[in-house]
């Protein structure tokens, strides 16, 4: 289960369900996320900064304890690439939220995911801008007040 920082702005009963909440939603936080199957051949596609490879995340965890700054262990598999790290190699992340994820945020929404959004430059679609260029599992304030409301409207209507 995902849990809140005890610095959190939330009382415990409020940590604990917004931790459940979101395990439901996004999934447990201890799971690794996977990427897109490799294709037959990848060793032969010559990966690169234009066409990088996409590494799956095999561990993720705090070096840290509560409360001070956050430093995580991340581990990337490999496998399939034809790639070699070494200790002191650069590397770039690109991180892609997961699409099921995604769907299920559109589903939710009440206009389709054919609207179109530019993050840098171009147009793309919502669902393409969500998945490569937004963190979609950072709740900010205004998420969790826009929540609360709606919570509230629904539980007054029961």
């Amino acid at each position: 289960m995902i849990q809140l920082p005890d610095d959190a702005p939330f009382t415990a009963e409020q940590r604990a369900w917004l931790g459940q909440f979101l395990s439901s939603t996004l999934g447990d936080g201890n799971q690794s996320t996977t990427s897109p199957a490799i294709s037959e051949g990848a060793e032969s596609e010559g990966f690169s900064k234009a066409n990088p490879f996409p590494a799956s995340v095999v561990q993720n965890y705090n070096l840290n304890g509560p409360g001070d700054k956050e430093t995580h262990h991340v581990a990337l598999s490999l496998d399939g690439s034809g790639l070699e790290y070494e200790v002191g190699d650069a590397l770039g992340v690109f991180p892609v939220n997961p699409p099921h994820v995604v769907d299920e945020i559109l589903a939710n929404l009440p206009f389709g995911s054919d609207v179109v959004s530019a993050p840098d430059s171009g147009e793309i679609s919502l669902r393409d801008a969500l998945i490569h260029h937004y963190d979609i599992g950072t709740l900010n304030k205004s998420i969790i007040q826009n929540g609360r409301r709606k919570v509230i409207r629904q539980c007054c209507v029961l």
